[in-house]
C-alpha cells in the first residue's frame, strides 16, 4: 500500500472519514429496514478507523519516537481488514444493500 498511498497523517484521517462516511449510509439504510448487518460492519469499520486515527498520536505522546514502528504496526493492519470489507461488499453488493427485500437463492 506504500506504493499507493501517500504517507502523510491527514491522508489517513481523510481515508478514515471516508470509510466512515461510506459504511454510515449503509448503516442509516439498514437501520430504516430494521436489519442489524450494517449496523455491525459499521460499528466494525468505525472500530478500526479510530485505531489508525489514534493510535499515531497516543504512542508519540506515551513513547516518543523510540519505538514508533512496533506501535504502527496495528495501523496498515486495519486499513487491510477495512479495504478487504470495502471490497467483499462491493463484490457482493451489500454495501448500499442492493437486494432490499429479496433474499437470492440458489436454483441448482
Amino acid at each position: 500500500m506504500s506504493n499507493y498511498f501517500p504517507g502523510r497523517y491527514a491522508f489517513d484521517c481523510l481515508l478514515a472519514v471516508a470509510f466512515i462516511a461510506i459504511y454510515s449510509v449503509s448503516a442509516w439504510l439498514d437501520y430504516r429496514a430494521k436489519r442489524t448487518g450494517g449496523l455491525i460492519r459499521f460499528f466494525l469499520v468505525t472500530g478500526l478507523m479510530t485505531v489508525c486515527v489514534f493510535v499515531p498520536i497516543i504512542s508519540i505522546i506515551g513513547d516518543g519516537d523510540a519505538d514508533l514502528a512496533k506501535h504502527l504496526f496495528m495501523v496498515p493492519v486495519c486499513y487491510n481488514l477495512t479495504f478487504i470489507l470495502f471490497v467483499s461488499d462491493v463484490l457482493n453488493k451489500r454495501l448500499w444493500l442492493a437486494n432490499d427485500s429479496e433474499e437470492t437463492t440458489d436454483d441448482a
